[in-house]
């Protein structure tokens, strides 16, 4: 992406965040839908050249060629699968900063109340100064005002309290799963640049000065290199680490569970849970839909 389009893209989103309050963690959402993108566009060009490396491979009169090339496609699709993986786990990782956001502009609801509620009290306050009609009337008014002004405070307060506690949550969690898919990532990464060495290694010596081909004996083993390969992966430990995330519920607020609103007594303690990503598609699909939108 040029300098102009970035600049563009953060532009963009600092006017949709205009009155907000909210435009840095705003823009570190949009990077990290960036930095998602990119990902999934440096696959898809993975994808095309292992394609044509394929398409190439068949056309060779060579054994060693044909054969250690279409294995190494399978190598290719199980790399696509590795990283399509991996992408997933950075939309986890992006979800921690929007449940953040998400806390954040209920606080922001509950502040909101708040100046409503004083603004109602102070013009009762003037109001009874300036001598009502009905004065009774207008203090039981100032009255109730008053315990609705008391009431924001303290939901105020807890809400700042519970959004605060919510952010260490979440940007632990997020950043244990994040930190358990790059493990995950180079353990398969390892396994994979294993087996495409000693795919490579089979293809026999060769030079100019050979009068004749040499034979190649490797399909049985390169098959076996493979197979290995896809075994190794399966059995590799889950991604995410903390596999609690949870959605935010709408009606979350500290007037709907009183003043004396804790962390422990709040049903949404992290965020929406991280599904499996779907398998890939066939490897050679032109399409590269094996991945979800943002």
């Amino acid at each position: 992406m040029s300098k102009a389009a970035r600049a563009l893209r953060r532009s963009s989103v600092r006017l949709r965040s205009l009155g907000s309050g909210h435009t840095s963690i705003n823009l570190v959402i949009s990077e990290q839908s960036n930095v998602r993108s990119k990902l999934k566009g440096c696959v898809s060009a993975q994808q095309s050249a292992a394609k044509r490396v394929q398409k190439w491979s068949q056309q060779e009169k060579s054994p060693a060629i044909q054969d250690v090339l279409y294995q190494h496609a399978e190598l290719d699709l199980l790399w696509t699968e590795t990283q399509t993986e991996f992408v997933g786990a950075l939309k986890g990782y992006k979800l921690s900063y929007e449940h953040i956001l998400e806390m954040e502009k209920k606080l922001d609801q509950a502040r909101k109340q708040l100046n409503a509620n004083e603004e109602k009290e102070k013009k009762l306050q003037k109001e009874l100064v300036k001598g009502p009609k009905e004065p009774a009337i207008t203090q039981e008014k100032l009255r109730q005002a008053t315990d609705q002004r008391r009431l924001s405070e303290l939901e105020v307060a807890s809400q700042q309290k519970e959004t605060e506690l919510y952010k260490l949550m979440s940007l632990k969690a997020g950043l244990l799963d994040l930190s358990a898919a790059m493990e995950r990532l180079s353990d398969k990464c390892a396994t994979l640049a294993t087996s495409q060495r000693n795919l490579a290694s089979l293809i026999p010596e060769a030079n100019t000065r050979m009068d004749q081909l040499p034979l190649y004996t490797g399909n049985r083993e390169s098959t076996h290199i493979v197979f290995s390969a896809r075994q190794q992966l399966d059995q590799a430990p889950p991604t995410y680490a903390s596999a609690a995330f949870r959605s935010l519920p709408s009606s979350v607020s500290a007037s709907s569970m009183g003043a004396g609103l804790t962390l422990a007594s709040a049903p949404m303690l992290l965020p929406k849970a991280l599904t499996t990503l779907a398998d890939t598609p066939d490897y050679f699909n032109d399409s590269f839909e094996s991945f979800d939108s943002d």
